[in-house]
């Protein structure tokens, strides 16, 4: 995933970043799989991220995210080196595409969440927009991805990827169409 590129909050210490990974790790856990759930006595049903084959899939889909979101700023996809981590910097957004765990929806709406505050597209309202100085992984990010799984994917995604930042102690501001 991300560290502190230029446009992310660099120089701002991003103390929420292992759990912010460990919640979407959870998350990305639960749509592996899809189906119904039981969450706190209700049943959800989540839907399955899509997994992509090749960098045609993830350019396709990535083209799809932008233009989900009008006035958004283009971003490039290009491969990474590597398999270690993805990062989104400067509009480019590098995936290892030989590894597997990189290949997936959460992983390109994570990348995109960063474009999206990099480029100040999405605010849910907190100002925690790139230049006022806020971390990486921050409450504005958490916020955008919230949101990006819920429109993207379905409302259940959404509220899964919420409640598991937040059972992480993590906040997430509310957006307000």
């Amino acid at each position: 995933m991300e560290g502190g590129f230029p446009g992310n909050g660099a120089g701002v210490r991003d103390v929420d970043r292992a759990l912010v990974y460990s919640a979407e790790d959870q998350w990305s856990a639960a749509i592996d799989r899809g189906g119904p759930i039981d969450f706190f006595g209700s049943r959800l049903q989540l839907p399955v991220q899509l997994r992509f084959g090749d960098f045609a899939a993830a350019q396709a889909y990535l083209d799809r995210l932008v233009s989900s979101y009008p006035g958004t700023p283009t971003v490039a996809l290009r491969t990474r080196r590597g398999a270690a981590r993805a990062h989104y910097s400067q509009g480019v957004i590098a995936i290892p595409m030989q590894a597997p765990w990189a290949c997936r929806e959460s992983v390109l709406l994570h990348e995109f969440a960063h474009h999206l505050k990099a480029t100040d597209s999405m605010s849910p309202g907190d100002g925690g927009a790139d230049p006022s100085g806020q971390a990486a992984h921050g409450a504005t990010f958490r916020g955008i991805m919230v949101r990006l799984a819920g429109d993207m994917q379905a409302p259940e995604s959404g509220l899964l990827l919420r409640s598991c930042y937040e059972s992480n102690g993590l906040a997430v501001p509310v957006y307000v169409d």
